[in-house]
């Protein structure tokens, strides 16, 4: 799975996921920017099974928020 992200932020750790090597698990990190807060979308691509993405918003402070998926 090849994972990409746009918006004011940064993908933490390697931008593909081996499923294969973990057993199926995986984990993804995020870091907001500092400055005003934003939306990142983080898209994940794979061959046969597809796209889907995840919004993240961001706030003051440095927290985030998750909203829907696709």
């Amino acid at each position: 799975v090849s994972l990409a992200l746009t918006g004011p932020g940064e993908l933490i750790g390697d931008a593909t996921l081996d499923f294969g090597a973990t057993g199926g698990a995986a984990a993804v990190w995020v870091r907001p920017f500092a400055g005003p807060p934003g939306t990142l979308v983080l898209t994940a691509r794979h061959e046969v099974l597809g796209t889907a993405t995840a919004a993240i918003t961001t706030t003051a402070g440095g927290t985030a928020t998750r909203s829907g998926t696709s």
